[in-house]
C-alpha cells in the first residue's frame, strides 16, 4: 500500500521544514541578522510547500484505497456472506499480510467475528 510510504515521506519533509524553521529563528535571534536568514526562510517555505503537497497526495491516495476496500468488502459480503482474506487481497490488489492487517483493524472496529483458516488465511463474518 504505497499511500503509507507517501504519508511517511510527508512526515520526513515536515521534519526538514521544522529544521529549516529552527535554523531561520536561530539566524534571526543573533546579535546581527545574518545573510543566512533569507536562505533559511526560503528553505522553510520550500519544505512547507512540499510537505503540504505530498500530504495532500498521500491523503487522496488513502481515501481512494479505502473506497476500494469498502467496495470489495460490500461485494464479498453480498456474494459469499463472509470476507475471505485471500479473496479480498486478490480483489483489491494488495498482499495477504496487508489484507489481514486491514481486515483485522476493521474487525475490531466493526465487531466482526474472525475464523482462522489454514495457510495464513482468515474468514471474517460481518
Amino acid at each position: 500500500m504505497i499511500y503509507r510510504l507517501v504519508l511517511i515521506a510527508s512526515g520526513l519533509l515536515m521534519m526538514f521544514f521544522i529544521f529549516g524553521l529552527v535554523m531561520f529563528i536561530g539566524s534571526l535571534s543573533g546579535d546581527t541578522i545574518s545573510d543566512s536568514a533569507m536562505g533559511n526562510a526560503i528553505l522553510t517555505g520550500v519544505f512547507l510547500l512540499l510537505t503540504l503537497v505530498v500530504l495532500r497526495i498521500g491523503l487522496g491516495m488513502r481515501k481512494s484505497m479505502h473506497r476500494k476496500f469498502e467496495s470489495a468488502i460490500a461485494d464479498l459480503s453480498a456474494t459469499n456472506g463472509h470476507i475471505d482474506a485471500v479473496t479480498f487481497a486478490d480483489s483489491v490488489g494488495i498482499t495477504l499480510d496487508s489484507a489481514r492487517d486491514v481486515l483485522d483493524a476493521m474487525a475490531r472496529k466493526r465487531h466482526w467475528r474472525r475464523e482462522e483458516l489454514t495457510g495464513y488465511n482468515a474468514r471474517y463474518y460481518a
